[in-house]
């Protein structure tokens, strides 16, 4: 998928989040300076409020988008043309066996209890929603023929072949993608609410 999709797609989750979760966007920027000062102050056995973990996961997500992309650390070769990056693309940052090891990880601190101070609070969640994101991410690249490694991170990759990054199949995608989120919040508000 082309970065402009991943990016409307993380933008398109964490909005679903904040609406889920009741939390709009003035109620999620409100915690700012809270959050703030709890990362100054450095309190033990910070406690976020549900709006705080929102904007935090939002954030986190909105990162997340393209993370797969940015952990191989690329970079343009001017005298090719060419993208070069020192991980092979779609291979070890694509593999969803790494992403799935960093959830367990992610889950079992934050289930645990082990974070108690803001800045470990804040750190993970953030982590957690980049994690989300980064499985939508997959999600995506699924799709493309390229496809991405699902038993061997430098193995054969798995395609659905369904688009090819920057067609307007893409698009299609994408806008489909994003109404499933909106019918998706709209029962979640219902039912949760």
């Amino acid at each position: 998928m082309s970065p402009t999709g991943h990016t409307v797609t993380a933008i398109a989750a964490a909005a679903a989040l904040s609406a889920i979760s009741g939390s709009g966007i003035g109620e999620m920027a409100g915690q700012a300076p809270v959050l703030l000062k709890a990362l100054i102050g450095n309190p033990n056995h910070f406690v976020c409020s549900g709006d705080q973990i929102t904007a935090i996961a939002s954030l986190g997500i909105l990162a997340g988008g393209r993370l797969p992309d940015r952990l191989e650390i690329p970079a343009w070769n001017r005298v090719l043309n060419t993208r070069e990056s020192l991980i092979p693309h779609r291979t070890l940052t694509h593999w969803p066996a790494l992403w799935l090891a960093v959830a367990a990880l992610i889950a079992h601190a934050i289930h645990n209890g082990i974070a108690t101070e803001a800045g470990t609070v804040i750190g993970l969640w953030f982590a957690a929603g980049a994690c989300g994101s980064s499985f939508l991410h997959l999600a995506m690249d699924i799709m493309t023929p390229t496809g991405i490694p699902l038993l061997f991170p430098f193995g054969k990759r798995t395609t659905l072949n369904l688009y090819r990054s920057g067609s307007p199949g893409e698009m299609a995608v994408v806008l489909v993608f994003c109404a499933a989120l909106y019918v998706l919040t709209l029962v979640a508000r219902h039912f949760f609410q």
